[in-house]
């Protein structure tokens, strides 16, 4: 498993302790909140206070009205909000614990089939003949091309004539496949040379890329790897 992949678990991981440690301090709130019965639920902050029975005491005594009595709906009202209210938090920190784990089990579950299954490739099926047919009918203007200009544009255009001869028989570059990718499959499918091939590949990359001077030099040893690349392709086109 790649390094990203490894984070991402250990942080589904500690996210995963994180919420199920939320869930038992809400457990832990709720058996407390459970435990209480509605008249230890102080309203305000302050503990009750008594003092000597007023005349108004009196009177509500007599007829029958005990004044915390008439605070006790509101104490069961109160504690009923708070029960609630912590099963409910409760129930969604579940709801979240459950999904969190499910959605690891099916990015890891995911992860493991890809690895297992690799990914399937489409190439175009080439015609070695008329692919043979093709690039060798090119030799003379890619001749062309290397002698005309600048040894870094030329060494880059006589390569990527390779790539338009492949064209006008129907194989095309991949999307993934970089210019030099394509090129090596295709000469390799001719069975071309393939020193003369890694050593032309090789001084299209240092002209495509690099910021040094190209001198004439490079040029004729393109030159030599393409005479090379044809003579091998002539070779193999002869051969029955």
């Amino acid at each position: 498993m790649s390094d990203s992949g490894g984070s991402s678990a250990r942080a589904s991981v500690t996210a995963l302790v994180g919420v199920l440690a939320a869930v038992g301090l809400l457990l832990v709130m709720i058996t407390w909140a459970a435990t209480l019965s509605p008249g230890d639920v102080v309203v305000g902050g302050r503990e009750p206070s008594y003092s000597k029975p007023s005349p108004t005491a009196v009177d509500n005594a007599d007829s029958g009205v005990d004044a915390p009595d008439r605070d006790r709906p509101r104490h069961e009202l109160l504690w009923l909000i708070l029960t609630v209210t912590a099963f409910g938090l409760a129930g969604l920190v579940v709801l979240a614990v459950l999904l969190s784990g499910l959605r690891w089990l099916l990015t890891l579950n995911w992860r493991r089939r890809r690895e297992r299954d690799p990914q399937e490739v489409a190439f175009d099926t080439l015609d070695p003949p008329a692919l043979g047919d093709a690039v060798t009918r090119g030799a003379a203007r890619q001749r062309t091309v290397l002698s005309e200009g600048s040894p870094r544009n030329a060494i880059v255009a006589c390569w990527h004539l390779f790539e338009q001869q492949a064209a006008t028989v129907g194989v095309h570059r991949a999307s993934w496949e970089t210019s030099s990718e394509f090129t090596l499959r295709v000469l390799d499918q001719l069975s071309a040379d393939p020193a003369a091939v890694t050593e032309l590949a090789d001084l299209y990359r240092d002209a495509r890329h690099s910021r040094h001077e190209i001198t004439e030099q490079a040029r004729q040893h393109a030159r030599a790897a393409l005479d090379r690349i044809f003579d091998s392709l002539a070779t193999t086109t002869d051969s029955p």
